[in-house]
């Protein structure tokens, strides 16, 4: 009776990190029901069209179109929709 109570345990648990790993919130990139995998940005500090400040002050291009789009679209981050270089710190706000 014990194996069976740990088995169905493992089953379920399983099964929970099976239903987690395929629930991913609509975004512009995932429409399609397609995963969708990112690298983190969590050292953005301010984000632009044209690219992101990291947190040590060095200017990055976004890497590709599906970065720029996934840090556009998250909520409370510093990001402005136009050219770092529209003004003249160039985006730095610190």
């Amino acid at each position: 009776m014990q194996m069976f109570k740990t088995g169905a345990i493992a089953a379920l648990i399983l099964g929970g990190i099976a239903l987690t790993a395929n629930a991913q919130p609509y975004n512009r990139d995932n429409h399609h029901g397609r995963p969708v995998i990112s690298v983190g940005l969590g050292n953005v500090a301010f984000g632009f069209r044209d690219g992101y400040w990291d947190n040590g002050h060095r200017w990055h291009h976004w890497r590709n179109r599906r970065d720029h789009n996934n840090y556009r679209g998250q909520s409370g981050n510093h990001y402005n929709d136009y050219n770092h270089d529209r003004d003249s710190n160039h985006g730095w706000q610190r």
